[in-house]
């Protein structure tokens, strides 16, 4: 295991090396080797994979395991999500205000079970902590972006690709509704929805903008409230040549946000509307400054934007 940990220590500096000699560019011909670096990085063949992205599903040497109870379901999401939890942590992710009297015997019985279950070398102690060391598809997930985030825009949006490939629905849904995972789950989502965002702003620069109006359609009919794919939505549209549909979903988030929170759309997506009904070809990227107005009001999910012909 140590010599594993090693090569991730190793595989981490390789890229950050390469970043600084490309600052701010990865260019497109070392997107297959930055794509090796990051599988060796996250995925150093551990034999135990935990995947968070979509139902919690756990692999030893590519063979299911079976994870037992719901409250084992809970201390493996918060070890695979945090990396490292102590005792006091995993109690309230798994009774919140409603622990047994002998909450941290009980605990302890579960995690010896998640470890029969795992295997050995997966749960580690580390003083008054518990942590998991084994491939997570979460890792995965934020080093690709990372690498992303480095790239020139075509490898960008294949890196950007990839990571979105993860997820393989809601994440975690078998714990909706548990009060300690909905901020995680909603959390998590909204990592996610940043990640289209951001591969959207590439497609928008390199001139692919019909590839995303189909997934930005479905993001803003399910996030109405969310200024930043609404503004990228009407900007794809607009290019296609469908700016009487970019005005109407700007006036359905005018709506809708009116109802919800009694507020108007944000300045910045008032007069990209305003320059869409002009004519003018909107240039730029999107300010990443906008405050959305979900810290105000839930996002409540909407029925798709029938308006939209995709």
């Amino acid at each position: 295991m140590g010599s594993e940990m090693c090569i991730r220590d190793r595989c981490r500096r390789h890229v950050r090396t390469r970043c600084r000699l490309w600052p701010g560019l990865i260019p497109a011909s070392c997107a297959t080797e930055m794509r090796a670096v990051a599988a060796a990085l996250v995925f150093p063949s551990m034999g135990v994979a935990v995947r968070v992205l979509g139902p919690l599903e756990v692999t030893r040497d590519s063979i299911r395991v079976s994870l037992g109870s719901a409250q084992q379901r809970v201390i493996l999401t918060a070890l695979a999500t945090e990396r490292s939890a102590t005792v006091p942590n995993l109690i309230d992710a798994v009774w919140g205000e409603a622990a047994p009297r002998d909450e941290s015997r009980t605990l302890m019985k579960l995690i010896y079970r998640l470890r029969q279950a795992l295997g050995p070398g997966v749960i580690h102690t580390e003083g008054p902590h518990y942590r998991l060391v084994a491939d997570t598809d979460l890792v995965r997930f934020d080093e690709l972006l990372e690498l992303a985030r480095v790239a020139e825009p075509a490898a960008a949006v294949d890196l950007y690709n990839e990571a979105l490939h993860l997820w393989r629905g809601e994440a975690v849904p078998e714990l909706s509704g548990v009060a300690w995972a909905e901020p995680l789950r909603r959390s998590l989502d909204e990592r996610r929805l940043h990640a289209i965002d951001e591969r959207s702003e590439l497609l928008l620069q390199l001139g692919r903008h019909r590839e995303m109006v189909s997934e930005l359609v479905a993001n803003v009919a399910a996030h109405p409230l969310r200024s930043r794919s609404v503004g990228l939505l009407m900007r794809a549209l607009h290019r296609g040549d469908r700016t009487d549909e970019a005005l109407r979903v700007l006036e359905e988030h005018r709506r809708q946000l009116a109802d919800e929170t009694g507020l108007e759309p944000a300045l910045a997506l008032l007069e990209l509307g305003s320059r869409i009904a002009q004519g003018i070809e909107p240039g730029g990227t999107m300010p990443r400054s906008w405050l959305p107005p979900t810290a105000l009001a839930p996002m409540i999910g909407r029925q798709h934007l029938s308006l939209i012909h995709i």
